[in-house]
């Protein structure tokens, strides 16, 4: 691979894992509607998932009424409110190890990657917004050194991120999305859950 592909493959991932990352880490509000609908342009998906998102998105009615629906449905399937409702997406609740034990594999991540995890972070590591920003962190230290021309240090962070990606999104995320594709409300989430579905295809490693 050239170092443009390379770059380009990076960029990507990065622009995918931001994406997430902001879904579940950032409240519904006008600004997320609106940076979705610029942001999903750039999605390689050829499923229907994309178009449903946006079109909830860009529904021509009160702006409030569709963020109060996406909150309503936020808090059902990320804080878990109902019994009858999905798990919430923490790698813990889907992957038989102790959350102690998850949450310390994670870290030596974090120590590898020379990456210091906040200390006033409102969810713990495990959360599927954390992992996705993380790697955002991972793809952006990759771009970093390839713009640089440091394709060793690239090629490090990028054997990390696949790492981490394989054993702390790809054992549980796809089952997660599956469950919130089947329990959500709103076609936003819905929208949502089937892309996480598909993560490995969203998320594509090169190699050069």
């Amino acid at each position: 691979m050239t170092v443009t592909e390379l770059l380009e493959n990076a960029s990507y991932r990065r622009s995918i894992a931001s994406f997430f990352s902001y879904i579940f880490l950032e409240l519904p509000s006008e600004a997320l509607l609106e940076n979705i609908r610029a942001s999903m342009s750039s999605f390689e998906d050829p499923s229907s998932f994309v178009q449903a998102i946006v079109d909830y998105c860009s529904q021509d009615r009160d702006v409030d009424d569709i963020l109060l629906e996406v909150s309503r449905d936020r808090t059902r399937l990320v804080r878990a409110i109902d019994k009858n409702g999905p798990r919430p997406p923490y790698e813990s609740q889907y992957v038989k190890a102790a959350p102690q034990v998850i949450l310390q594999d994670i870290f030596t991540y974090y120590q590898e990657a020379n990456v210091n995890p906040s200390t006033d972070a409102t969810f713990p590591a495990d959360y599927l917004g954390i992992g996705f920003a993380f790697l955002e962190v991972l793809c952006q230290k990759e771009v970093d050194c390839l713009s640089d021309g440091n394709a060793e240090e690239a090629s490090r962070f990028l054997d990390l991120n696949t790492r981490f990606f394989k054993k702390h999104i790809l054992t549980w995320v796809p089952e997660a999305g599956s469950e919130m594709a089947s329990f959500a409300q709103t076609d936003f989430y819905k929208g949502i859950g089937g892309l996480l579905t598909s993560i490995e295809e969203l998320y594509p490693f090169c190699r050069d």
